[in-house]
C-alpha cells in the first residue's frame, strides 16, 4: 500500500505538470491495516475453503527459490456433472 501511495504521488506531480487530473490509489496503508483480520495463518499443505465450491492450499513449488504455489480445487458446474478438479 506505501508502494502505491508512493507511485501515485509521483504520477500525480507529472500529471500536475501535464495539466491532467490527479488520480487516486487504489487501495491505501489505512485500508490494508484494516483487511489484516482477514488473514489466518495455514500450515503447508492444509486445505482451506476460500469461497463455496473453491479450496485451495499451499504447496512447495520445487524450484530453487523455494517459493511456494497455491493448488486450487474447484467444484465443477453442476450442469457437467464433474468432480473437482
Amino acid at each position: 500500500a506505501h508502494i502505491q501511495e508512493m507511485e501515485v504521488e509521483h504520477l500525480n506531480r507529472r500529471n500536475a505538470q501535464r495539466g491532467r487530473p490527479p488520480v487516486e490509489p487504489i487501495y491505501r496503508l489505512q485500508d490494508a491495516v484494516a483487511c489484516m483480520t482477514l488473514f489466518r495463518a495455514l500450515e503447508y499443505g492444509e486445505w482451506t475453503t476460500v469461497a463455496e465450491g473453491l479450496r485451495a492450499r499451499f504447496w512447495n513449488a520445487a524450484d530453487e527459490r523455494g517459493r511456494a504455489e497455491i493448488i486450487r480445487r474447484m467444484r465443477r458446474a453442476l450442469d457437467t456433472g464433474g468432480s473437482s478438479t
